[in-house]
């Protein structure tokens, strides 16, 4: 319940100190069932056994004599170990330093059907107390009912908080805010040690009738080469300030 809060007119709020989440596990994908070894000892040719990924794709089985069948299993052994690493190194990690906040929504109804507002609240640091974060992408995750998003997600600085008076805000009318200027995402540095370094800015319509949802956002970016990804959970509930019924109802449901 105190996740959430009910935005009945346009106001501010200055984000709370919070714990960063808690890393999650990085899995590696096996083939289905079948080890190159089981291949080899089937008797399948070498050039069939890695594909440019360096996981085994389909083959046709020979016959061969043992010791060609041995020699071949020693290099399909290297093979798959090195597809293996590969495939680690390429496949975004989920336990990286970005910090994406707290778990944290907002229900809003104070704006009119059809008019552009912009949804503020998820905020970005870095917990590293070395490396510092390079972003690459920054996607919003849509609801069901979806919101209409009017553009790419974009970034605020620090220096928000002397422009806007406030450190974070949850939605304020137009886009892009007044007296600040939007940064692009990709490339931005988020540097070590810093709590709520930027905040994610994106432009949404407000719908004719009903409810959309805004469930949180896909942050990908690279610590010292290494790809990651991250998804928060900071959820944007909004309707329009003439039909608000639903909004009402989702609220009282929490």
């Amino acid at each position: 319940m105190d996740r959430w809060h009910l935005t009945p007119h346009l106001d501010t709020c200055r984000l709370p100190e919070y714990e960063p989440g808690h890393p999650h596990g990085v899995h590696l994908l096996r083939p289905e069932g079948q080890t190159i070894t089981d291949r080899v000892n089937q008797g399948t040719d070498s050039s069939t056994l890695c594909g440019s990924n360096g996981l085994p794709t389909n083959a046709t089985h020979i016959r061969e004599q043992d010791h060609v069948r041995s020699q071949l299993l020693g290099g399909a052994v290297v093979v798959a170990a090195l597809g293996a690493a590969a495939l680690l190194l390429a496949r975004p990690a989920t336990d990286g330093p970005l910090d994406v906040a707290y778990e944290a929504g907002v229900v809003v109804q104070a704006f009119p059907a059809g008019s552009t507002v912009t949804y503020g609240l998820q905020i970005l640091g870095n917990t590293s107390r070395t490396s510092t974060i390079e972003l690459v992408s920054l996607t919003p995750v849509l609801g069901d009912p979806p919101a209409e998003v009017l553009g790419e997600a974009m970034l605020l600085g620090p220096e928000r908080v002397e422009a806007l008076g406030v450190g974070g805000f949850d939605v304020m009318a137009g886009w892009p805010p007044a007296g600040v200027t939007p940064l692009e995402v990709a490339g931005q540095l988020v540097p070590p040690q810093t709590n709520a370094h930027y905040e994610v800015v994106l432009p949404v319509s407000v719908p004719q009738d009903g409810m959309v949802i805004i469930e949180g956002f896909d942050v990908e970016y690279r610590v010292e080469g290494r790809p990651y990804r991250e998804r928060s959970s900071t959820t944007l509930v909004l309707c329009p300030v003439e039909s608000y019924q639903q909004c009402l109802e989702f609220e009282q449901n929490l």
